[in-house]
């Protein structure tokens, strides 16, 4: 078992090494000419953004993962079903030292997905 926080700040050999090769890495290049890597890891689980070579956003999906229930439980935020289930989006910015968390509801209320973005915004 990991912890998201392990794989935030490291380039892709160390999160390797941490999760597992990735199975699908593509080059994206941005409006304002800026070129990063995103990757796919665990079947798709896994969605890592290589800012500057290293992973800056980590995107979580899965409403069952354990490694978001322990996440959450690292950051000891609160929210109810139904605050996910009416709005959707729950969002914390500048927590933990990390620049931007939303986690992502389902219809059922649950946690469908985690976006974490550690320093760029």
């Amino acid at each position: 078992m990991f912890s998201i926080l392990d794989l935030i700040g490291r380039n892709s050999l160390a999160v390797e090494r941490i999760i597992g090769v990735a199975e699908n890495s593509e080059i994206i290049q941005s409006n304002h000419s800026t070129r990063y890597i995103k990757s796919l890891y665990r079947e798709g689980g896994i969605e890592i953004t290589y800012i500057d070579h290293i992973a800056d956003q980590v995107m979580i999906y899965r409403k069952e993962s354990r490694v978001i229930e322990d996440f959450v439980c690292f950051l000891g935020v609160r929210f109810t079903q139904a605050n996910i289930k009416h709005v959707g989006v729950v969002k914390y910015y500048h927590i933990s030292g990390l620049a931007e968390v939303a986690f992502y509801g389902d219809r059922e209320g649950k946690i469908d997905k985690v976006h974490i973005k550690a320093f760029t915004s």
